[in-house]
């Protein structure tokens, strides 16, 4: 047994084990034999412990053993690919007491193990340069349980695993979006926020998002050339009934093929775009134009900025952007003009001044300009204006986050219209963040979004132009401390 091995070989016996867990010594010396499986509600603490308790217990010939043996870098990369062993085989082990005891015998499969074999095969073969990784799924995201969610997500105690760029990784997803199915177990709010992040952490990866209503219930992951998963997931409980692990290459090449046979234009929910292409194809200035204007601004960008600070800003962008200066003035202008006048609601989250205080960043056209703090004050003193001026009552402050899973990590940038939408990732580097909206069903969904936190999230989203003026005041006294201390 896994367990008993990795205990005699760090040299732990029962009662150190049992100190560590805070179990009785007899439940240890029940797991170590087999004769007992610890409960599963408890079973992701207790690998974690085990693993780290082996691996401080190695000596250092078999420590360095051990991290050749499992490629490991180091003994926390050690720690978690032992903590990643023990799961599976409690897991598997768990398959076999059900088919024992005659109950349904499939193996109940988290989904944090293809997860993390997943980032561990992007990592290794990254660094080492051996070729590219393409993967294809077909997951019903929005029917997994939390934990999944966000370790599908690729987010674990608040940061994203994934945070450097993988240009040789190729990640296809078929997902099912539409609500019918999935109306009881709908959370337009959480729903979307998730699907960002998961867009944010994957934006360093080639990855593709497919909406089809054939994913519902389903789980099948294939990592070409390396490992597959095909299972089911449980109506009640969201839990994954795993049908098959498999590494035998000629099946999971096949179900490869079959996955990303069914990805089509029609099907992708999002176009990757940038910048540059909007204002060539006018799809920048078309969301200007729409009806039913709806922006989430999550750091500031060059949307609200006064005529004086646009112009200096102007003249400092690379020179291939040199010949669309008129361009760029002009859709200025007509936004200043709709701001002004025309029918448009708009949410900053209060984390983007305090950044933008502090920093000096500013996004602008996807490019990072460091402004500095006179430049900053400019800006603050145009929001205070804009706050207090007649579009008081359509422009409101989020503070906060709508989710503890997500508040310590990124806030999105979502534009919304009634002929175009796309979301501006914030994923450390302006770059592949840009994801024009395709789908109908996503659509209607990040409206819903908007909607709820528009007009009945008064604990978090500020309205009363008193106490939003007050806000931008401060951060107006803050930068100009910062100047007095320049």
């Amino acid at each position: 047994m896994l367990l008993q091995e990795l205990m005699a070989e760090a040299g732990i016996k029962n009662l150190t084990l049992s100190e560590v867990l805070q179990y009785d010594v007899s439940y240890i010396s029940k797991w170590v034999t087999g004769r007992l499986l610890p409960s599963e509600k408890s079973i992701d603490q207790i690998t974690r412990a085990i693993s780290a308790c082996v691996v401080k217990g190695l000596s250092e010939e078999k420590k360095e053993k051990m991290l050749m043996l499992n490629e490991s870098a180091d003994e926390e990369e050690l720690q978690d690919k032992l903590y990643e062993k023990l799961l599976q085989a409690y897991y598997e082990s768990k398959g076999e007491e059900l088919k024992k005891s005659g109950k349904n015998g499939k193996q109940i499969l988290k989904m944090h193990m293809p997860m993390r074999r997943l980032i561990e095969d992007v990592r290794f073969f990254h660094d080492d340069r051996k070729g590219s990784i393409k993967i294809a799924a077909v997951i019903d995201l929005f029917s997994l349980d939390r934990e999944s969610r966000l370790l599908f997500a690729g987010i674990e105690k608040g940061h994203f695993l994934m945070e450097e760029k993988y240009p040789n990784v190729e990640f296809t997803m078929i997902f099912n979006a539409n609500p019918v199915v999935r109306e009881e177990k709908a959370d337009s709010v959480y729903d979307s926020i998730f699907l960002i992040h998961m867009l944010t952490s994957f934006s360093h990866v080639n990855f593709g998002l497919y909406d089809q209503l054939s994913a519902y219930g389903k789980f099948l992951f294939a990592a070409k050339d390396r490992f597959c998963l095909s299972g089911m997931l449980q109506e009640d409980d969201r839990e994954c009934l795993a049908v098959q692990w498999n590494e035998d290459l000629e099946a999971v090449n096949e179900l490869y093929q079959r996955i990303t046979m069914f990805c089509c234009q029609e099907t992708l929910a999002f176009r990757k775009s940038s910048i540059w292409e909007m204002l060539l194809n006018h799809e920048y200035m078309q969301l200007m134009i729409s009806t039913d204007i709806k922006w989430l601004l999550g750091h500031i960008t060059e949307l609200l900025l006064p005529d004086e600070l646009f112009s200096q800003l102007v003249e400092q962008l690379p020179e291939e952007w040199h010949g669309k200066k008129e361009e760029l003035e002009r859709v200025h202008n007509f936004s200043s003009h709709i701001l002004q006048t025309g029918p448009i609601q708009i949410m900053i989250y209060e984390s983007a001044f305090t950044d933008f205080v502090i920093s000096g960043e500013l996004d602008f056209y996807n490019h990072k300009v460091l402004l500095t703090v006179e430049q900053r004050l400019m800006v603050l003193e145009y929001y205070l204006m804009i706050f207090q001026g007649e579009k008081k009552g359509s422009i409101k402050l989020i503070e906060g986050g709508f989710s503890t899973d997500f508040q310590y990590i990124t806030n999105p940038c979502m534009f919304l219209s009634s002929s175009i939408c796309y979301l501006r990732l914030e994923n450390g580097c302006y770059n592949d963040n840009i994801l024009v909206l395709n789908d109908k069903q996503i659509r209607d969904m990040f409206g819903k979004f908007y909607h709820t936190i528009w007009n009945h999230r008064q604990d978090m989203v500020l309205e009363s132009e008193e106490e939003v003026c007050s806000r931008i005041r401060q951060y107006i006294q803050s930068a100009r401390l910062l100047e007095d201390v320049k």
